[in-house]
């Protein structure tokens, strides 16, 4: 049966549930899905890494946020800036299925949210996000919603002015454009579920409204020092604006919600500094921008699944090392292995390196970047089990990776 055929008959266990209806398998339901679903009038997201739907919806799924320690890290980091006179919150971007709930395809309770737990740390954008500020393909708020968030937030941080004080403020530097083409990221091949057809062609381009800031932004992306451009595979954006409201500099700390409110966010402050963090706490990045204020701004189904560091001022925070095997393979009786590494910041490694084959320790070096090894492996019989370790460096996270080569 379709995903389409499954859709039409839970509209119609809908409209005819009776009290012993079984609870909905959600599991059982999108496991033909890429990422994207159909609702009523609107597109999801589902089959993401933080499971959007399920954590609200579904009575079987368990959340995988310890609250306490979610708050005592947001402590943390307020202590931390306030220490340096520094503005900081944490706000929530709601779910897309939260907000437009009437439009997901099935009956559903009232969601499960992380916020209503999290209310003392975490600012719940709901009191200014409607269902009106999502495009129908796409999984973010759209870009006017964007400017709507960055005045509330303001209005929260600085409260000298009102929420409508500071819109009107925003506004006076922005262009609304409306455009009738703008194809979301749940249509991207990678999203869509539905193949190609009548279906996909109803929401491929759909229109919307664009933000254009009427000042003069200038792209300082080159000026970035190399340990702050990258995070895995997410640019920074650092812009600056020299007709800004504020002399002002704004760190926003993001997914990629964040995006919708940079150029608001321009307007008012003269820098702006946006990097993609993934939960990690970079103090480097703080020491380096020295910013006024600092925005940590999260898409809500993240919510579930958080890094929670504790932020002093004698810890160090370590990163993520990226590791792969370039060639691992036995040739002439010996195991060559050559091996690249790198920080999730796309910089150079210097670490131990140890090389085991079988649990049994072959070969520790130091090194930086690039590992290479050729060891005989006559006496070996059957499966090679080789394994990398990378450690030695208090700034890196002890990784593992591993490949295992039948003889």
């Amino acid at each position: 049966m379709s995903i389409l055929s499954k859709l039409k008959n839970l509209f119609h266990r809908n409209e005819e549930k009776d009290i012993d209806d079984e609870p909905l398998d959600f599991i059982e339901l999108f496991k033909d899905l890429k990422h994207t679903l159909v609702g009523k009038d609107t597109l999801f997201l589902v089959n993401d890494n933080n499971n959007e739907i399920r954590q609200h919806y579904d009575s079987t799924y368990e959340g995988r946020v310890d609250y306490d320690l979610f708050r005592k890290s947001i402590q943390s980091k307020k202590k931390f800036f306030k220490r340096r006179d520094m503005a900081y919150g944490l706000y929530a971007i709601p779910d897309k299925s939260v907000t437009l709930q009437d439009q997901l395809p099935f009956d559903t309770d009232k969601p499960v949210r992380h916020v209503d737990n999290l209310g003392d740390v975490v600012s719940d954008l709901s009191v200014v996000i409607d269902s009106d500020d999502y495009d129908i393909n796409d999984t973010h708020i759209n870009r006017k919603s964007g400017v709507n968030v960055a005045a509330y937030i303001l209005s929260d941080l600085h409260e000298n002015r009102s929420y409508e004080e500071y819109l009107r403020l925003l506004m006076s530097k922005l262009d609304i454009v409306s455009v009738d083409d703008y194809k979301g990221d749940l249509l991207s091949t990678r999203n869509w579920s539905y193949g190609e057809g009548e279906l996909k062609e109803k929401y491929l381009k759909v229109p919307t409204e664009k933000v254009k800031i009427t000042d003069n932004i200038v792209n300082a992306s080159e000026s970035i020092p190399d340990e702050f451009k990258w995070f895995s595979n997410r640019a920074s954006v650092y812009c600056k604006n020299e007709n800004s409201y504020t002399n002002k500099k704004l760190l926003l700390l993001n997914d990629s919600s964040g995006h919708r409110i940079i150029p608001a966010c321009l307007t008012y402050y003269r820098e702006v500094f946006s990097y993609w963090d993934h939960w990690y706490f970079n103090k480097d990045l703080v020491e380096w921008f020295k910013p006024n204020d600092i925005i940590e701004l999260r898409t809500e189904r993240f919510l579930d699944n958080p890094l929670c560091p504790i932020v002093d001022e004698q810890s160090i925070m370590p990163i993520q090392v990226i590791g792969k095997f370039t060639r691992c393979s036995v040739e002439d009786n010996y195991l060559k292995v050559d091996a690249h590494f790198e920080d999730i910041h796309h910089m150079p490694v210097d670490c131990d390196c140890i090389l085991l084959i079988n649990s049994q320790v072959i070969d520790t070096k130091h090194v930086q970047n690039e590992y290479s090894c050729r060891h005989n492996v006559e006496i070996y019989d059957g499966v090679l089990k080789v394994k990398i370790i990378l450690q030695g460096n208090p700034r890196l996270k002890t990784i593992a990776f591993s490949k295992q080569i039948e003889l």
